[in-house]
């Protein structure tokens, strides 16, 4: 006996073409997620570098400020170095600082400030400061020449200064002081 097919040649072909149909589809689908994944990737990278750019600029930051605090750092011990240099030149003369210091204060009107004291190699200084008047410049002179501690008292510069922003004058002096030896 012989067998028969009765299932037609055309449904075996249209059965061959949907699943071609279909491998073509997912293929299709699957190239166009590589493509997409594929210009997608560039913006990606860019943004993952762009937040690591974001990050090394805060680190840079934070080393410039730690930077800027050692050079700070340096500078104060380099004043400090200094002013003990100062200090042990003065104090190798015999000079005692303190003293000084409580007699220049002692006659300090209300309206002069010290802004710096400078010592020498011999028994004279020079301090510069500023003063809201001339008058009160001439009482600090004054009462500095009053005192037994200063030998001379000599007003050496001054300079008047005026802040356009609070309308206040100032004025910066400079006096060169010799102590008293035969105290």
């Amino acid at each position: 006996m012989r067998q028969m097919i009765l299932i037609p040649d055309k449904y075996f072909i249209i059965k061959k073409e949907a699943r071609t149909k279909k491998i073509k589809i997912i293929t299709l689908i699957t190239l166009m997620t590589i493509i997409i994944l594929l210009l997608y990737y560039p913006f990606i990278l860019i943004e993952n570098l762009s937040s690591q750019k974001k990050l090394l600029e805060y680190e840079l930051l934070k080393v410039e400020d730690k930077i800027s605090l050692f050079s700070e750092y340096d500078y104060i011990l380099s004043e400090i170095s200094e002013r003990r240099k100062n200090s042990e030149k003065v104090n190798l003369q015999g000079i005692d600082i303190l003293k000084i210091f409580n007699h220049l204060g002692k006659s300090l009107p209300k309206g002069v400030s010290i802004v710096n004291i400078n010592f020498s190699d011999s028994n004279d200084f020079y301090i510069i400061g500023s003063a809201i008047s001339k008058d009160d410049i001439a009482q600090y002179i004054e009462s500095l020449k009053n005192d037994n501690y200063f030998s001379s008292v000599r007003l050496s510069q001054t300079l008047a200064n005026y802040n356009t922003d609070s309308g206040v004058d100032n004025y910066s002096f400079r006096l060169e002081i010799k102590i008293n030896t035969r105290r």
